[in-house]
């Protein structure tokens, strides 16, 4: 499955806009950061390393020569009935190996309360193999499936007292899906107090050859999604959250404090910029050790002059293994440049598709120096919400990241001040994927929840966006109106008149109500041309001709499949119904992530296993289509009205409970 990147440490939960699982009850933590054998719990418990093993990537590299190559003090020197183990594992190895033991041979009778992790690679096709001694015998977990093929696995057991005397006292889980038991002993015994020994049997038995990353043990029986979430894969090297209670930290934790000069404030956890220079300056990023990076910031500006937003350096053309962010408003109308002065030249990249950041509409922005790519095309890349942007010459030479001051919102000679909102600027020493870039902004502060975009059909000027935004509908020949509401021929449907820009957001609540007799399949309301090919898009549809009017709700979450539900009840009798869909961004990794409601009933999932996929997937920008596909199939006939998107996960009772017209007629719940 698809997995986004988190900090090493417990401010991860934060630092980089994931949840990674509940740190209360922590006994050890390996992380592999740092010097690799530091216990990130703070208990105290690090490791000793015999050798043959390295640290790279935060990851620990075993190569299979030499055991044991990992240990610890004694674990959990108190008395202990519940307990998860979770890591994350790596390998190609075709031969059986050892992975993670607490005491030296957890099958053991005489080991009672020990556990045990390896996979059988020559004997039984790389199958991951799970024990734990209970009173009487062993707990035996196998997987169905192999665990060698070179793809990280996340691995956990958990050992619940509570559940003592049923097969559900112990349970393993690959991947987050319970792994089958046999044979299973379920008498209650607490865990041992012992070493544990990681990367192969104390002495020399099975030497593993592969990566094992984020070793974390709990005293807690945990819920799946209270597992870790990803790997602690990067490193952040700066962060800046604007929060409004100490508007100037680092919150990377690595001290890199911001000194203002004025002109800056901080609203709504958001740094504020009034135009003056130079408003924030960091203190050097030590960052001469690194070649590689990822820079990223979200901007919100109407600003049309010409303006400075983010420069490492007091002028990135001075100094080799600088960047620098800025845009042209007064002369390009707002496109965005990024740069890297890199030792053989300049590299620039500027969005000329027409995506304006002085559009008054929150961007999220991205650069990644990718050192394993200098000399071609890919060694530097810029985002403008997750889509990469025009670069002009490929830098043949490669730069180590200059060590300097970040000004923030002017160039150190007060030139281009910016005038406008900067929000959760990022700087990890790592190249990270668009998948692992931050989903939204943190500490967000709006109530009412913000409404991005709503569609009220009001009969004197029915394609008009009521949220403010801009959201204007277009190609709307066959749509009229009705009493405000949007009557759709099935001719054609509409569209917005530019992207919808989700970026910014992690959770949403879409909203609609409709009615209509039409029996055929019928296409309702969809971001993208089709949901099917555009990771972080949704689809609203009904079939009628095949399933009398059963609704449809899907969203796309990329590399892992769809989330699809489907109501019991029909749309398609006549009757107005409100229709629902909710994505709850703390909810990723669980069944309830996301959810579809009709008439404030949630629907089940439909289909198949890449139907029902839980990973979080980041929003898009893309164009909004309704009453049809693309404008071109499955057209809708019937009455469309208050579509309505909000940036939260809203509960049932915050749902919209009657159309915005005619004023106070309440809809019938059928």
């Amino acid at each position: 499955m698809k997995r986004k990147s988190v900090f090493a440490c417990a401010a991860a939960m934060v630092i980089c806009g994931w949840i990674t699982g509940v740190q209360a009850g922590v006994v050890a933590y390996y992380d592999f950061a740092g010097s690799g054998t530091n216990d990130a719990s703070g208990h105290g418990y690090s490791l000793t390393s015999t050798g043959s093993v390295v640290f790279a990537n935060h990851t620990a590299v075993f190569n299979g020569t030499t055991a044991p190559f990992l240990s610890s003090g004694a674990l959990l020197t108190g008395t202990y009935s519940n307990l998860t183990v979770e890591f994350y594992m790596k390998t190609t190895t075709a031969v059986n190996k050892q992975l993670l033991e607490l005491g030296p041979s957890g099958t053991s009778t005489g080991n009672k309360g020990a556990f045990d992790f390896y996979y059988q690679g020559s004997s039984d096709s790389g199958k991951l193999y799970a024990f734990y001694q209970a009173s009487g015998g062993s707990n035996k977990h196998v997987s169905p499936a192999a665990v060698n093929d070179g793809n990280w696995h996340h691995v956990a057991m958990v050992i619940d007292a509570s559940k003592a005397g049923t097969t559900n006292y112990v349970s393993v889980y690959v991947d987050r899906q319970a792994i089958p038991l046999s044979p299973s002993d379920n008498g209650l015994n607490n865990i041992r107090n012992d070493r544990l020994y990681i990367g192969a049997r104390v002495g020399t038995a099975d030497p593993f050859a592969g990566q094992l990353d984020d070793i974390r043990i709990s005293d807690t029986a945990l819920n799946t999604n209270d597992f870790l979430m990803a790997r602690s894969e990067f490193s952040v090297l700066a962060y800046y959250r604007f929060d409004s209670t100490n508007a100037l930290a680092d919150a990377s934790g690595n001290g890199k404090v911001l000194t203002s000069a004025g002109n800056v404030s901080f609203t709504n956890n958001v740094a504020v910029f009034s135009g003056g220079s130079p408003n924030l300056t960091s203190a050097a990023l030590a960052s001469g050790a690194y070649s590689n990076l990822t820079v990223e910031f979200f901007i919100k500006t109407t600003a049309a002059q010409n303006k400075q937003i983010l420069e490492l350096s007091p002028n990135h053309a001075s100094y080799a293994g600088a960047f620098d962010f800025y845009y042209h408003g007064s002369t390009e109308g707002g496109d965005l440049h990024g740069i890297f002065n890199a030792a053989s030249g300049t590299d620039l990249h500027v969005d000329s598709n027409g995506r304006s950041v002085s559009d008054g509409y929150w961007h999220h922005v991205a650069m990644v120096i990718d050192s394993s790519k200098t000399g071609t095309v890919n060694y530097v890349q810029v985002y403008l919400d997750r889509q990469l942007i025009t670069y002009t010459t490929p830098l043949t030479v490669l730069t180590p990241i200059y060590n300097g001051t970040i000004y923030i919102g002017a160039r150190s000679v007060s030139t281009d001040s910016f005038t406008g909102q900067l929000d959760d600027i990022r700087i990890c020493t790592s190249v990270l994927p668009p998948e692992q870039f931050l989903v939204s902004r943190t500490g967000v502060a709006v109530v009412p929840p913000e409404v991005i975009a709503y569609w009220k059909f009001d009969d004197s000027n029915p394609l008009a966006d009521s949220s403010g935004n801009g959201y204007t509908l277009t190609s709307a020949t066959g749509m009229t109106t009705d009493k405000c509401a949007a009557v759709f021929t099935g001719t054609q449907g509409c569209k917005t008149a530019k992207n919808l820009n989700l970026v910014p957001y992690g959770d949403l609540t879409i909203e609609l109500f409709i009615k209509t007799t039409a029996a055929e399949n019928k296409q309702i309301f969809e971001l993208s041309s089709n949901y099917a090919s555009y990771d972080g898009s949704w689809d609203f549809y009904y079939h009628g001709a095949t399933e009398g009017g059963a609704l449809h709700g899907i969203f796309n979450t990329g590399g892992d499949g769809y989330n699809h539900h489907r109501s019991t009840g029909s749309v398609t009798n006549g009757n107005w119904h409100h229709v629902a869909l909710v994505i709850d961004s703390s909810k990723a990794d669980t069944a309830d992530y996301v959810q579809l409601y009709l008439d404030k009933t949630a629907s089940p999932y439909y289909g198949g296993v890449t139907e029902t996929r839980w990973a979080r997937s980041p929003l898009r920008s893309d164009t909004v289509y309704i009453g049809g596909r693309n404008l071109i199939d499955y057209l809708f006939t019937g009455q469309l009205d208050d579509i309505k998107i909000t940036a939260a996960a809203l509960p049932v009772s915050a749902f919209m409970t009657k159309r915005s017209f005619p004023p106070g007629l309440m809809i019938r719940i059928h």
